[in-house]
């Protein structure tokens, strides 16, 4: 089987490029990348510089709702040119794409077999920019994987004849376990992510305003602003192995978001053991409210910092929370390698 993963952004910044280098690590095929990175086997450059499928990337990009109507049809033709030559020299089997939106549309209608995995920025993009939705044709697509029920029946609503089906996401469960020993110390809150108004940060901020008897670490890069208000506490972007010392460091994790899919973080911090705070988003895993604690949306800070202390109170875990490792990465390529075997007829 050779499978084509495509993704009209950078690899591995993001969660959607994690997914994709994550199921490229663990499907049993032959496989090659098409994405707008330069460690692609199949690279894409824009003349006008990175889209991002959110409006704040952890790198240097525009919006879809900057482009012009000739920077969209140079958009639209240089990944077109650029897939129809990655077919032709790779003959892949299937076509698996990231997010439902341009990139997939064309695919879908150059391929056979294709399907798609929607991430959530995706839907967001549909109404944040409609006259690029009225040109995402879908109807070629095999069909689209969720990451938990409530986007199923989103991406239904907006594709009704579209074939869904949930499959859920993963995390590395070799790289994000708990730590030998607790740490010393006042126990350590971690929040990794954009710095940014849509991950809930200046909530945050305000909730630890004041707050001496709980340490807050921010991983990530984003807003200037909103990095200088955290000062030595925002540590910036690290590599993988640097962000599992975080997580074990760790005694409390912290994801107080508008908006979600399902975000690969509270699974790495609850496969290593911690306490999670989060915001009431759908598509949580379900857990007793000593390891996941929902916060209402709208977000209010007395809450936000009420939660963070109860959650504080527990005792750091040194074992993953219960039922964790049944969302790991091995799992989520399973699942989507029976998906491919269906449509070659395996």
């Amino acid at each position: 089987m050779r499978v084509l993963h495509c993704l009209s952004q950078r690899l591995g910044r993001t969660g959607s490029g994690v997914y994709l280098q994550e199921l490229r690590t663990h499907l049993d095929a032959d496989q090659a990348v098409l994405a707008a990175d330069p460690e692609a086997d199949f690279t894409v450059e824009l003349p006008f510089g990175q889209i991002g499928m959110s409006d704040l990337m952890p790198y240097a990009s525009r919006t879809f709702a900057s482009l012009t109507a000739d920077e969209t049809e140079l958009y639209l033709g240089t990944f077109g040119e650029a897939l129809q030559a990655a077919i032709e020299r790779f003959q892949p089997d299937v076509i698996h794409c990231h997010h439902l939106w341009l990139l997939t549309s064309l695919a879908s209608r150059l391929h056979p077999r294709v399907v798609a995995s929607c991430h959530g920025t995706c839907l967001r993009q549909h109404e944040k920019v409609p006259a690029l939705s009225a040109r995402v044709e879908l109807s070629g697509l095999c069909a689209a994987f969720a990451l938990h029920e409530p986007q199923r029946l989103e991406i239904q609503a907006r594709f009704p004849h579209l074939r869904t089906e949930v499959v859920g996401a993963g995390f590395c469960e070799r790289r994000f376990l708990p730590p030998p020993e607790r740490s010393p110390g006042k126990p350590r809150v971690l929040f990794v992510g954009k710095l940014s108004e849509a991950k809930g940060v200046p909530w945050l901020l305000d909730a630890m305003e004041g707050v001496d008897d709980l340490e807050l670490v921010l991983v990530g890069g984003g807003d200037e602003v909103l990095r200088q208000r955290a000062g030595a506490r925002a540590r910036g972007l690290l590599d993988n192995d640097e962000l599992a010392r975080e997580f074990q460091r760790a005694d409390v994790f912290v994801l107080p978001s508008l908006s979600e899919g399902l975000p690969l973080v509270v699974l790495e911090a609850l496969g290593a053991g911690c306490r999670v705070v989060v915001s009431d988003l759908p598509g949580l895993p379900e857990m007793p409210a000593e390891w996941l604690r929902k916060v209402p949306l709208p977000l209010e800070v007395d809450g936000l910092r009420a939660a963070l202390r109860e959650q504080a109170r527990h005792p750091r875990s040194l074992q993953p929370a219960p039922g964790i490792l049944e969302h790991t990465w091995r799992g989520l390529a399973r699942r989507v390698q029976g998906h491919y075997g269906g449509l070659l007829g395996l």
